[in-house]
């Protein structure tokens, strides 16, 4: 045990005030927690081997892990691992000490509000509160199941699952699409399935990261379902919008990349690019355009069952429209006029786009390049 002498006196910038034992290396995480709530009379200081793991190993101890302290104290608020006798140590749970707290509380106070109406309601309402109780603290069932009871008083109360929260807290995640594909999919029950996700996509409840998950599974039965190919795209796109910066949304606009490749300049033309009856075409062609002059386009078809039919070009810019050719072209197995020529007479202004009308037939089976060159100056030829 500690005598008296042995203890450490300083002041609020750790300084020795009476020449006695020079304090721990860690005494500024006690100046800022006196520092932050002056009603604080003691800081316990001590390192338990499991927190410290917990904490190197980036696990936020929010995470509801053993029942009886859900119950009693809830999270526990966890600053980040600092070296000891850093200012790191001190300085960013300076920062977050306060607000960490306040957090903890908050979330607590919201579920507990909600918990605390849930057992003056019923049925309906009842599982409406527990429900919100679950959201507020963003934790799905927590760890190893621990708010399983909550789901079951929710199940319960409400069994035919009028208020969604069932559902919600019953949703499969990453498991959804892997579910549809064996349950429905291999049998091909496209419509079985659609039906399947059509009944969690009416669930307002759902969380972001759900909604993902959901989009993920009908991206999967699309790109199954011959005859719904077209809902491929929108489901990504879909999945995209929910949250662009997740790893979800990341992987879909990717995909999106990938599959449906923007119409360019360099890339040329695919089936993809073309919509029942004529398609408009508006392609960025900035870099090929640089100064004035004659210009040179071609169109040339490469490979696919049906030929190119071209309804004219021109090319705008910030300013209007900087040259155009109107002729009619087309371009298949054999070329008639497909070679289009522009008259550049001012210095481009900003973006540079060609803007085209094109049409490949009923099937769309067209595939093709464009080239686009400045043609010699008469000077220049000479």
């Amino acid at each position: 045990f500690l005598e008296p002498h042995q203890l450490a006196k300083v002041d609020m910038t750790g300084n020795s005030v009476d020449g006695g034992p020079r304090a721990s290396s860690e005494v500024g995480i006690h100046l800022v927690a006196y520092k932050h709530r002056p009603d604080v009379r003691a800081v316990c200081h001590a390192h338990p081997p499991h927190a410290v793991a917990l904490t190197i190993a980036g696990i936020d101890m929010q995470m509801p892990i053993i029942p009886e302290i859900v119950t009693t104290i809830g999270g526990i608020p966890t600053a980040a691992f600092g070296t000891p006798g850093t200012p790191e140590l001190a300085a960013p749970t300076a920062a977050n000490l306060t607000t960490l707290i306040k957090k903890a509380a908050q979330i607590r106070n919201t579920r507990d509000q909600a918990w605390a109406r849930a057992e003056q309601v019923q049925k309906t309402k009842r599982a409406e509160a527990l429900g919100t109780g679950l959201d507020a603290m963003n934790q799905g069932l927590g760890h190893k199941n621990v708010y399983k009871p909550i789901l079951d008083e929710i199940t319960k109360a409400d069994p035919q699952d009028q208020s969604g929260y069932t559902a919600k807290y019953s949703f499969p995640g990453h498991n959804l699409a892997p579910h549809i594909l064996d349950t429905f999919v291999k049998d091909k029950k496209f419509k079985e399935a659609e039906a399947e996700l059509l009944r969690w996509h009416r669930n307002p409840h759902l969380s972001t990261e759900q909604r993902q998950q959901l989009h993920a599974a009908r991206f999967a039965l699309y790109r199954a379902w011959p005859e719904k190919s077209a809902m491929v795209r929108t489901a990504l796109e879909d999945m995209v919008k929910e949250a662009p910066a997740s790893d979800l949304g990341l992987s879909a606009k990717n995909y999106l990349l990938e599959l449906y490749p923007p119409l360019t300049l360099e890339k040329g033309w695919r089936p993809l690019h073309f919509e029942k009856g004529r398609s408009k075409w508006k392609i960025d062609v900035t870099s090929a355009i640089t100064a004035p002059g004659t210009y040179e386009l071609t169109f040339q078809y490469t490979q696919g069952a049906d030929a190119l039919q071209i309804f004219g070009a021109r090319l705008i810019d910030r300013q209007g429209v900087l040259a155009s050719d109107g002729h009619e072209g087309s371009t298949g197995s054999q070329n008639k006029d497909n070679i289009y020529r522009f008259e550049v007479k001012r210095r481009p202004a900003g973006t540079i786009h060609l803007s085209t009308e094109v049409d490949a037939g009923e099937n769309d089976n067209s595939q093709g390049t464009f080239t686009l060159k400045l043609l010699p100056s008469e000077e220049e030829k000479k």
